[in-house]
């Protein structure tokens, strides 16, 4: 199982997890009554749950083809107008471009994630929420998270926001599944479709897309990467 490191941040706090699976944030602190991060938690909590190539793309499929339409026709029918969502990007977004993509969107943030590298090529996870109605980080926070406590004079190396998960009206649902910056508008793990009273929303797919070498724009060597017999396997079934 390959080593992944995970940030978080929460206003001026700062809570740095390390671990091979995906971690649940904690010490959120809530708004407005609205359910803090400390209440969500991915369905699959371990990235390197087994995937793929043929089934990334037949799980979009699906997501789009069946409850794409299906959300629209619940709304068509009275239903909510908004799903929750996880939408992965194609490629990292600068902190600039994401604030624009949620503008154009109207897409109600919860929480987001970014994509880091180590000096020692290991790809890292920084954890973002909406504070306060304030979007991003503040400049001194995000240099701080950054920052390598164990390696005083190397920075992280920041690629940019790679997935978001909020409330999204369904139907916006086809502009942004068809913007050329999004992989997948997943929302699989609506109230429409499942029972989920304590928030589970499902994984990014960026993991995935990265090892695939799917992502678009610059490409990166991660020494956590697949590689060789492994690499192959994946991307032949």
């Amino acid at each position: 199982m390959r080593f992944k490191s995970v940030l978080i941040v929460a206003a001026v706090a700062l809570l740095v997890v390390a671990g091979a699976v995906g971690v649940t944030a904690t010490q959120i602190v809530r708004a407005g009554g609205d359910p803090g991060i400390a209440e969500y938690q991915k369905i699959d909590a371990n990235k390197d749950g087994y995937i793929s190539k043929k089934e990334l793309f037949a799980h979009r499929e699906k997501v789009v083809s069946e409850k794409h339409k299906a959300a629209l026709e619940a709304a068509k029918r009275g239903g909510k107008k908004e799903n929750f969502v996880t939408i992965t990007f194609n490629r990292p977004l600068s902190l600039e471009e994401f604030a624009r993509f949620v503008n154009e969107t109207g897409l109600k943030v919860r929480f987001y994630e970014a994509r880091v590298i180590d000096h020692q090529g290991l790809r890292g996870t920084m954890f973002f929420s909406v504070q306060n109605g304030k979007l991003l980080p503040d400049e001194t926070d995000f240099s701080l998270m950054l920052s390598d406590s164990d390696y005083p004079n190397k920075k992280k190396k920041f690629l940019g926001i790679i997935d978001v998960i909020g409330y999204l009206d369904v139907e916006k649902f086809t502009q942004v599944q068809s913007d050329p910056r999004v992989f997948l508008v997943d929302n699989s793990c609506d109230e429409l479709f499942v029972h989920n009273p304590k928030h589970k929303y499902m994984p990014s797919l960026y993991w995935k897309l990265e090892d695939f070498g799917l992502t678009k724009g610059p490409k990166y060597e991660f020494s956590d990467g697949p590689k060789g017999e492994e690499l192959k396997k994946i991307l032949e079934e």
